[in-house]
């Protein structure tokens, strides 16, 4: 009909997925559904971060809690997490 978007649709029930992903006329947003799902799944499969809040600062040799700021040196970039300096050092 003039004036009316063309409409396509896939059976979906006999073409493969991968199929349907490389189509051009295939839903943007069944695609961006498709992508997104397959971000969560990578995401949900990554570790956990854990926040530090034990440190070692190797400039001054201070163990301190909380933020990465020794109080001693005044500085944080020398700091490594405590646990590293246990494992490492201890």
């Amino acid at each position: 009909m003039p004036g009316e978007s063309p409409w396509f649709e896939h059976d979906q029930h006999t073409v493969a997925t991968n199929v349907l992903m490389k189509c051009a006329h295939l839903d943007p947003q069944v695609k961006a559904d498709v992508r997104l799902n397959q971000l969560r799944k990578a995401i949900g499969e990554l570790d956990a971060h854990a926040s530090v809040l034990s440190w070692y600062c190797a400039w001054c040799g201070s163990h301190y809690h909380g933020a990465k700021l020794c109080s001693a040196c005044g500085t944080g970039i020398y700091s490594i997490e405590e646990v590293n300096w246990q494992a490492n050092y201890a």
